[in-house]
């Protein structure tokens, strides 16, 4: 049993680390957004991709929330998922998740120890650091290429290229190209970006939904224990 202090001391740091990494997660929406690639105007390819890769990065914090709701226990799990989605999801921005797992590190330090830790928190943690890896690999396990042409009038055209498969069934694994061409009766030089790590509609739902799961989990495993 804790004092109140002492619970109070603990989820200080962990209320940070919450409102900071759900406000990542809204900056990973917009980056996706915003630099999708091939970068062309807003549509259900970049949304469906923006809206996943911002669910991936919402789990980490749900856990961190769900943690300060009686389950202490899964602040290390909120820890571990956030590492692992931030380095896996959108490397150096991505990086920026060690700042909440630090602070929930830190809260989950300054918290009262229980008496003993239950069989099911030890094998929820790894638990949750897969489903919220299944949730980021549901976006980019099926390759979908897709090439955008800019004419030397502005004017892009976006269309879908053969190829298409498992990404394990494929040599090149996840790609993107970029190159110049000339087409056109005048010789008009046209720029071309190809890539294949487009995120369909049912991707982003199957990711969403894991992402949801996860949370699940964590809520269903996490033990309450009274501080």
């Amino acid at each position: 049993m804790g004092t109140l202090e002492q619970v109070q001391s603990a989820r200080r740091p962990a209320t940070y680390g919450i409102v900071i990494a759900y406000a990542l997660a809204t900056g990973a929406f917009v980056l996706a957004l915003v630099n999708g690639s091939p970068r062309v105007p807003l549509n259900l390819w970049g949304f469906a991709r923006a809206v996943g890769i911002a669910g991936v990065f919402s789990i980490a914090p749900t856990i961190a929330l769900l943690a300060l709701r009686g389950r202490p226990r899964l602040l290390p799990a909120a820890a571990a998922v956030a590492v692992t989605s931030g380095i896996l999801a959108l490397f150096s921005f991505g990086l920026l998740e060690l700042i909440p797992a630090l602070l929930w590190a830190n809260a989950f330090g300054r918290w009262p120890r229980p008496v003993q830790t239950r069989w099911r928190e030890i094998v929820l943690w790894p638990t949750l650091v897969i489903a919220s890896f299944c949730a980021l690999l549901a976006l980019f396990v099926y390759q979908n290429p897709i090439c955008t042409r800019t004419y030397a009038d502005g004017v892009a055209e976006t269309e879908a290229t053969v190829g298409g498969g498992w990404i394990w069934a494929s040599d090149s694994g996840l790609w993107t190209g970029h190159g110049t061409v000339t087409g056109g009766p005048d010789g008009t030089i046209e720029s071309e970006e190809c890539t294949s790590d487009v995120v369909t509609w049912w991707e982003a739902l199957l990711s969403l939904g894991l992402s949801a799961a996860t949370a699940g989990i964590a809520a269903v495993g996490g033990v309450r224990r009274r501080v």
